[in-house]
């Protein structure tokens, strides 16, 4: 994400469906890039795992899971 740099604009072509998760302890840097991502993409869902940081595919896999699962349903939709 770091190298990514400060102009996120590039990705406001990407018109597909993304899911962007943090954990609600994920270090600030972390989310601000993911808030800006978030912002540039024109089709993003951005979800905060409640008490994770940003090894919750270690520390919180079912949440992670159900996450993504909830993402994938919402596209059959």
């Amino acid at each position: 994400m770091d190298s990514f740099g400060d102009d996120l604009t590039r990705f406001a072509t990407l018109n597909i469906p993304t899911l962007l998760v943090i954990g609600e302890r994920s270090p600030r840097w972390l989310t601000d890039v993911s808030g800006r991502l978030h912002q540039a993409l024109p089709d993003a869902r951005l979800l905060e795992i409640p008490g994770e940081a940003h090894d919750a595919f270690l520390t919180g896999p079912h949440a992670l899971a159900d996450a993504i699962t909830a993402f994938a349903a919402d596209l059959t939709d």
